[in-house]
């Protein structure tokens, strides 16, 4: 989907807003929608009591699914499935996506969380693993979806400097409800969410606690879609500034990984200090860069 230009336009136009979630597992994180509620997905649900109505064995509808090109996101108790963070440990709901699968071996190729939540990797699940999860009371869904090839997205100039005018006045510009996060949950939107997320950089340094990583890059995918979706505005300004300052916010934000790591591994208070001065450098430098496209 990423090589696909209907996609880029989809994506360029509506993930421009972030918030803060406190009850969510994910406390700050983009305003995206649900999966189900993707325009450039088809999805089918089955709900707990549905998958129980089917009559043929699990592992086979599912591979059937597969074979008609639908990938399925499976939400379940991850204590029975190798190689997920719970696995043997705890159970508990979790979402794996399964992709592939292998008749032969009895297995699914699938994608999980395997380390607190911070990157997806890739797990091979045996059929009766799924099978024994599948039975469990911990089981909750599962999501069969395709890509919709036909979208064609249209580019609103217009509306992405609205939706970019309410990210900077942190208010929320998409009133819906198909968002993954409700809007009842929501306290802090837009560049309130980066501040709020700077504060937390520092109470992790006061009280020398590890920083959440996915929050670091979720703080920096944002910075680099944004600087990709501005490119696509019209602009009066000066090009050679608007180059300088995109070059100095991706390096900020490489390093802002990078500081952040460490920090993680050491409990540096000098890596914590980078951290929390290249986040305040980003927001400075991203309000000038907006204000260079007339968005304030």
């Amino acid at each position: 989907m990423y090589t696909n230009e209907n996609y880029k336009t989809f994506y360029h136009s509506n993930y421009l807003q972030l918030v803060y979630n406190q009850n969510s597992g994910c406390a700050y994180d983009f305003h995206e929608f649900q999966y189900r509620h993707l325009p450039y997905f088809y999805c089918d649900r089955l709900d707990d009591s549905m998958t129980k109505q089917i009559k043929r064995d699990i592992n086979e509808f599912i591979t059937m699914q597969i074979v008609n090109r639908y990938y399925c996101a499976a939400w379940v108790d991850a204590f029975y499935i190798p190689g997920e963070m719970y696995y043997n440990k705890q159970h508990i709901t979790h979402g794996i996506l399964i992709y592939k699968y292998d008749d032969i071996k009895r297995e699914y190729t699938a994608l999980a969380y395997t380390n607190q939540n911070t990157t997806y990797n890739e797990i091979v699940v045996p059929y009766d693993s799924f099978t024994a999860s599948y039975n469990s009371d911990f089981f909750s869904m599962l999501d069969f979806y395709k890509i919709n090839f036909g979208l064609r997205p249209t580019f609103d100039e217009k509306s992405i400097r609205k939706k970019l005018e309410a990210y900077i006045h942190s208010e929320n510009y998409d009133l819906d409800d198909v968002k993954a996060n409700p809007q009842v949950a929501i306290t802090l939107y837009g560049r309130d969410v980066c501040i709020s997320l700077c504060d937390y950089f520092k109470e992790r340094q006061k009280t020398l606690s590890t920083i959440d990583l996915r929050y670091v890059r979720i703080l920096v995918e944002h910075k680099n879609s944004l600087i990709d979706t501005l490119s696509l505005l019209k602009t009066t300004a000066d090009i050679d500034k608007i180059c300088f300052i995109n070059n100095s916010i991706k390096k900020l934000c490489e390093n802002l990984l990078l500081w952040a790591i460490k920090y993680n591994m050491s409990l540096s208070p000098e890596a914590a200090k980078m951290v929390i001065v290249s986040t305040s450098k980003i927001l400075d430098l991203e309000r000038e860069l907006l204000l260079l496209y007339d968005i304030q």
